[in-house]
């Protein structure tokens, strides 16, 4: 096993950008950024913010994360928070989700992050009719250029808004672990969004648990992902998606087995 003294750097050993999580440390964002800075390409920077608790860091944070970013040659993509829910059934809280997007991307706006990854929630009581349009509404007040902001893969098929992610010109970003939970064809969704794919997130499962180390995943599963990831050319952001340093380690291997340059041939 690596020891923590010793995790090994994967920056650039991808044909893509290369990304932990803002929380693999006990600790903050500035000081996971301060330990983790040296070992990849890109930070997801978590955020989350609900009634009576919050991790928003103020603009002097944002200009310091920044200073630590730029002497560590990290950049950053930002994830919103998953309390934001831009296409509530409620109009005030749909109001409210709204301004909340439009106020962390100014708040972020010093990192010169490369990609906003943003829930779109559907609830399953939801007239399918109904929350498309509040989805076509809801998108299209969301300040440009949309190109920056990725819609996730979650429980349900995004492929059900793909019209309207491809009206407004809005990216995507397909967890890999979130497909494989719902039996979803990965390669097919990276098929049905070609060219709009900004950013992956990927981790393991197993027996329902998600956000765990790559080791739970069949060696076939990895070379899929692998191999479709190469199909498509991808070199944009890929962001191992856990949040327990162990995870990380032990996902090294299967990392740069599966996916760096050299397992390409």
């Amino acid at each position: 096993m690596t020891t923590m003294n010793r995790i090994p750097s994967l920056k650039g050993r991808f044909p893509f950008s290369f990304g932990v999580t803002s929380y693999l440390y006990p600790g903050d964002i500035e000081h996971n950024l301060k330990r983790l800075g040296g070992l990849a390409d890109e930070m997801e920077l978590i955020l989350f913010e609900g009634r009576g608790y919050s991790n928003l860091p103020g603009p002097a944070d944002i200009r310091r994360f920044a200073r630590i970013a730029e002497k560590v040659e990290m950049r950053f993509n930002v994830h919103l928070p998953l309390d934001v829910d831009v296409v509530a059934s409620d109009e005030r809280m749909r109001s409210e989700s709204l301004a909340t997007v439009a106020r962390i991307v100014e708040l972020t706006h010093p990192l010169d992050p490369l990609s906003y990854t943003l829930h779109v929630l559907k609830d399953e009581k939801s007239e399918d009719a109904r929350w498309k349009q509040r989805v076509r509404d809801s998108l299209s007040l969301i300040a440009s250029p949309h190109n920056m902001f990725c819609i996730e893969t979650l429980g349900w098929d995004l492929r059900e808004i793909a019209d309207i992610i491809g009206e407004f010109e809005f990216s995507v970003c397909i967890d890999v672990g979130h497909l494989l939970l719902t039996g979803s064809d990965v390669a097919e969704f990276f098929r049905a969004f070609s060219g709009k794919v900004r950013v992956v997130h990927l981790h393991g499962v197993s027996e329902g648990r998600d956000h765990i180390s790559l080791a739970h995943l069949a060696p076939g599963t990895l070379q899929m992902i692998a191999e479709t990831l190469r199909r498509e050319g991808y070199t944009r952001s890929l962001c191992l998606e856990v949040f327990m340093l162990q995870d990380f380690i032990d996902s090294i291997a299967p990392l740069t087995k599966y996916f760096s340059r050299e397992a390409g041939g």
